[in-house]
């Protein structure tokens, strides 16, 4: 497992778009190591952490999750979601520190 960051495409603090080439070259790494996509993750800056209606229409990815981290407030928050056709579901998210426990 490996996380694989990709540049916003569009250099914006409110809207982002994977740079094509990054994309591109992080989906060859998982066929070549034979990796599925877990989950594709971003934050809203200034906004709390649910799929927006552009982030709904964008959801190419039916099989992996979408994390959202909410950095409008002091805590950040995050949380973990599918988008299937359109269909939002929440899902429980746990964190597991280094030591093993969870929050």
């Amino acid at each position: 497992m490996a996380i694989l960051p990709v540049a916003n495409a569009l250099h914006s603090p409110v809207r982002y778009q994977m740079d094509t080439r990054e994309q591109f070259d992080a989906m060859k790494r998982l066929r070549r190591e034979g990796w599925s996509l877990f989950a594709i993750f971003h934050s809203h800056p200034h906004s709390e952490p649910s799929p927006s209606p552009t982030d709904i229409r964008l959801a190419f990815y039916p099989d992996c999750y979408y994390l959202i981290a909410g950095l409008g407030t002091d805590q950040p928050v995050l949380r973990c979601f599918s988008i299937v056709e359109g269909v939002v579901t929440e899902h429980s998210l746990s964190i597991v520190t280094e030591g093993g426990s969870r929050s």
